[in-house]
């Protein structure tokens, strides 16, 4: 063999190279390479252990003679098993070298990744853990991912074992029920203490029983970029996560804007764009409320998932704060989000759209179900000039449009400024079809990148010749995503036919493009 291929770096570059899209190829290939000599041997296990998704891997490192098995009487019998599953453990101690062989290879594993975790494997693989004597199990440990069911959570009483001071993404989802009072979660209250380095943190939970200690978790975290939450946490996990210096992506979802806004008269300074007196009672925000308030500086990702329909004063409160945002031109990304849908509870002007053109560096921007959006083809032009480079825009296309003014005039003026475009959603009125005027016609107006145009709400009389428009500023374009958002209002079901006409003529319109 050459010299060349006993140098560690040169191999790691190599073996990097296998493509990993098979993953059957790749476990072959690496196990084929950790078989082929010594010099192979540990370069190759590195990559075949550095992810792991299948807890059986784990499992299968405890010899079987240590395991609790069962006899063919008690697998038949199905009351049997439910009994005996809670006592699945270790039946005996490892050895020395049997530990050795087992941290042999959780010491190169950098990503776990368990999903839907039962409880006699939660069971058996904590039983063991519990007894090793590393600690930390897996001292390489980057990202630990558990998705649990309820019976499965009591795998998070052992979570202890898997933690260490090189974890730095952590996702736990806990499936419906009640948390069991007597489980013991002294480790993951701790989490933050035994990781150090812990910068994203993703949390799930479906019954409130484990808000009191998830919220501890969370609290128990100082050092978090990036942090996701779709459920209610304390007012005071909420206040810590805000006050984070270190906070650049934050996506909560919760139950409405309402609770998470400051009132104005919380606001340490007058927001610029202010729309109206409040209308709230300062007196009756909840301490939630003033969650946002600490977050002087924008980060680089905001998405706020609102379940609740938000009033027009939820709105106007939420886009002041937008408003008092330091250093605008940090953000990137931009989501809100509300469960509003058309007809619409709240409306506003054009003019309180303002604060979202601070935000220059604007990549993608989603306005989805906040209020009705009173954007013509003079506003959609002055969103592409705020955002020169934005790739992503989707407004409303869940939510839908009430009676859409932007017409085939105002995308080409859209294409032309934002020549990164990648993905639109929005309405348009496709039963205006003037020529487009001199100066949104030709290589200047034409995007490159858009496949899939989604449309929402869009009446439309002329399928064909709506094609002939589009071929001209969008030349890729193979296919109209056309959606129609339903609504109880008699003037929504009439230009429907019409949406479903395009939706209808569809393969044969866009096959002659």
């Amino acid at each position: 063999m050459h010299h060349a291929l006993s140098i560690p770096e040169l191999l790691e570059a190599i073996f990097g190279q296998i493509d990993g899209e098979d993953v059957q190829l790749w476990d072959d290939t690496l196990v084929a390479l950790a078989q082929t000599c010594h010099t192979f041997h540990p370069i190759a296990l590195d990559f075949l252990w550095a992810s792991v998704n299948d807890i059986n891997w784990l499992l299968r490192l405890i010899p079987s003679d240590a395991r609790t098995h069962y006899s063919a009487e008690e697998l038949r019998n199905f009351q049997s098993i439910l009994s005996t599953l809670q006592s699945q453990t270790i039946r005996r101690d490892l050895t020395t070298a049997e530990w050795a062989n087992f941290h042999k290879y959780t010491s190169r594993i950098r990503i776990l990744d368990f999903q839907d975790v039962r409880w006699r494997e939660c069971n058996l693989l904590i039983s063991a853990l519990r007894r090793c004597p590393c600690h930390p199990a897996f001292p390489k440990l980057e990202s630990l991912t558990l998705d649990l069911i309820l019976e499965s959570s009591q795998f998070l009483a052992g979570i202890g074992t898997f933690l260490g001071p090189n974890l730095k993404s952590f996702t736990l989802a806990i499936g419906a029920g009640p948390r069991d009072p007597d489980l013991e979660l002294g480790d993951l209250r701790a989490l933050g203490a035994a990781c150090p380095k812990l910068n994203q943190l993703f949390v799930h939970f479906s019954h409130m029983s484990w808000q009191p200690i998830i919220s501890e978790m969370v609290s128990g975290c100082h050092f978090v970029k990036e942090f996701y939450c779709d459920r209610p946490l304390s007012s005071a996990a909420l206040r810590h996560v805000a006050r984070l210096p270190s906070l650049k992506k934050l996506q909560i979802a919760p139950y409405s804007l309402w609770s998470l806004l400051p009132d104005p008269s919380e606001m340490e300074t007058a927001p610029p764009f202010t729309t109206g007196e409040s209308t709230s009672d300062p007196s009756t925000i909840s301490d939630n409320g003033k969650f946002l308030l600490p977050i002087r500086s924008a980060p680089a990702v905001l998405n706020l998932w609102c379940r609740a329909v938000p009033s027009t004063e939820d709105v106007r409160r939420l886009f002041n704060w937008l408003a008092s945002l330091d250093a605008p031109s940090l953000l990137v990304d931009l989501e809100l989000k509300a469960g509003d849908y058309t007809p619409f509870q709240n409306h506003l002007g054009v003019s309180n759209f303002q604060p979202f053109f601070r935000f220059r560096s604007l990549l993608r921007l989603t306005l989805d179900g906040i209020c009705a959006l009173p954007f013509n083809n003079s506003a959609l032009q002055d969103i592409a000039e705020a955002y020169p480079q934005l790739e992503a825009l989707s407004l409303n296309w869940e939510s839908g449009w009430r009676e859409p003014q932007i017409t085939l005039h105002g995308l080409a003026w859209l294409f032309k400024v934002c020549r990164n475009l990648r993905e639109l959603k929005i309405a348009i009125d496709a039963t205006v079809l003037d020529p487009l005027p001199e100066g949104l016609t030709g290589p200047s107006v034409q995007n490159i990148h858009i496949e899939t145009l989604y449309l929402a709400n869009s009446p439309i009389a002329d399928p064909a010749a709506v094609a002939g428009l589009l071929q001209e500023i969008l030349p890729r374009l193979s296919s109209v995503d056309a959606v129609w958002v339903e609504d109880d209002t008699l003037d929504y079901r009439l230009p429907r036919r019409r949406v479903g006409a395009l939706a209808r003529s569809e393969q044969a319109v866009w096959g002659v493009i």
